[in-house]
């Protein structure tokens, strides 16, 4: 999709959620919560197991033991043939950087102007599939209102935001590119920076009386006179 398609994002939550949105408080969940449960309760299209990781391993959530194996260097600075494996390892993260993060994961939006009431209706699609997914609320973020939210963010925490990538390659995935499965997602993100790791302690942002108007509630997109609306 080209950017000058991108009308803005969405992200699909409860009403509790939406109306503490839209009043400014913004809600960030840390990075483990979305690897691990210990409620066992993972939840499609919400749950990624290797989140901002290149590989993540917790022996109460994954059915195969994970076992390390590592040689003793010989004196002449060779690997040994035989490795010594170690099977008592319950919790296993490989990743770029020692941290981790907290996150805001957003549906970004496009809308192609050359097919303009086909591709709303395609819009319109997309947004009540992914509300069985991740809930019933969709509250959105115009295109040019997202700095306007990143400023008052910066000024509150040390905020990164961006469309996330998608890779085939597992060693390119980082906060801000995941695995190909998830790309129907189409995924725009804020992540701030610090979060300690394997921490499953939230965050939330309060923007009250500062982020009047930038997030609002939408059911329906709409077109008058050539022009996108919501209502």
């Amino acid at each position: 999709m080209s950017n000058k398609d991108f009308i803005g994002i969405l992200r699909f939550t409860s009403e509790t959620y939406a109306n503490e949105l839209i009043a400014g408080q913004v809600y960030f969940g840390a990075a483990e919560n979305y690897r691990h449960r210990e409620d066992g309760n993972y939840m499609p299209g919400i749950t990624d197991f290797n989140e901002s990781c290149i590989f993540s391993y917790r022996s109460d959530r994954d059915s195969e033991p994970f076992i390390l194996e590592f040689g003793i260097p010989n004196s002449d600075g060779t690997i040994p043939e035989v490795l010594i494996p170690i099977k008592t390892v319950t919790k296993f993260d490989f990743k770029k950087g020692s941290n981790d993060y907290w996150l805001s994961c957003w549906y970004s939006l496009f809308i192609k102007n050359d097919n303009l009431e086909k591709s709303i209706e395609q819009a319109q699609k997309e947004i009540n599939d992914m509300r069985h997914e991740f809930g019933v609320v969709p509250v959105f973020i115009f295109r040019d209102d997202i700095l306007k939210l990143v400023d008052l963010l910066k000024d509150k925490v040390d905020i990164r935001y961006g469309f996330v990538k998608y890779t085939s390659n597992d060693l390119e995935c980082d906060v801000f590119t995941k695995r190909l499965n998830f790309n129907y997602q189409r995924e725009y993100r804020f992540a701030i920076a610090g979060c300690p790791s394997r921490s499953k302690e939230n965050k939330f942002v309060d923007l009250r009386g500062k982020a009047d108007g930038l997030i609002k509630k939408i059911n329906r997109l709409m077109i008058k006179d050539g022009e996108i609306f919501y209502m």
